[in-house]
């Protein structure tokens, strides 16, 4: 049975202008959807799913097929907008719309998150179907300059295991400076086991947006899981540096990490 890895691709890029998840920052023309699907295939995850908007479609389908497509069992499928809004319900809905791809123990991953080989690896030595696992980054490294980011802070108890998931949202550079710790925080790296899919849509069919730009989050899901005894996850410190995409000033930096860290061409 292949290990899936789900990418999530459907995002708007509103703050960025576009669509990053189709932005090349390699020296090929890779994508961080390519160095992603590579690091994933490279940890055992032999099947990869990727979430993408139908105005995406075309494009991210290309991409796959002259990229990680060639190397290992790869499909495109869509996360549809429900009438009345504009945008789709949320990462949590995005996997779930992967839900008929994937069977057995699982990953997620961003198509605009650069974690590095070693990341993938570690969450999928961790992940089973006993309990999940999630990629923790230090939260003063998963800051831009400039800019202000929501994180999914992680509370952490004995044997890493994760007690608590809250999103905190207005983090700016400055603010930092006047937090006593530096908390894990998760950039939506995680291993589930088998059984989470089934827990995820239950919780996904309770959710009411209470207008229609809500949205439910991946983090804020496993969290209730978390608290109701339902889901284990354990902490992975992550064992690479991370960059991303949130903001067009964002760009150089991720080009630069994926220049020194990966060979090119990648496929």
């Amino acid at each position: 049975m292949a290990r899936t890895m789900v990418i999530l691709a459907a995002g708007m890029g509103s703050r960025f202008g576009g669509p990053k998840q189709l932005l090349p920052v390699g020296p090929n023309g890779e994508t961080i959807l390519d160095y992603n699907a590579h690091d994933a295939v490279a940890a055992g995850f032999g099947r990869i799913v990727i979430v993408t908007r139908a105005e995406l479609h075309a494009e991210v389908s290309a991409l796959v097929e002259r990229g990680v497509g060639r190397v290992a069992e790869a499909v495109v499928v869509l996360q549809h907008v429900p009438p009345g809004r504009t945008k789709p319900l949320g990462t949590c809905d995005a996997v779930l719309a992967a839900g008929p791809h994937v069977d057995g123990v699982f990953g997620v991953a961003n198509a605009d998150d650069l974690y590095g080989a070693g990341a993938f690896a570690a969450v999928g030595a961790a992940v089973s179907d006993d309990g999940a696992a999630v990629l923790g980054l230090p939260l003063s490294s998963t800051v831009p300059r400039e800019g202000a980011v929501s994180r999914a802070v992680l509370e952490v108890g004995a044997d890493d295991r994760v007690l608590a998931i809250r999103e905190v949202a207005g983090i700016t550079a400055s603010s930092l400076a006047s937090r006593a710790d530096d908390a894990f925080v998760s950039m939506n790296l995680w291993g589930f086991p088998s059984s989470a899919l089934d827990d995820l849509a239950e919780v996904a069919r309770r959710f009411v947006p209470v207008d229609a730009t809500a949205e439910l989050f991946l983090p804020d899901v496993v969290g209730d899981l978390v608290g109701a005894g339902r889901l284990r996850v354990r902490l992975v410190p992550s064992p690479d540096p991370w960059t991303g995409m949130t903001n067009p000033g964002d760009v150089e930096a991720v080009r630069a990490d994926a220049c020194r860290r990966w060979p090119s061409p990648l496929w």
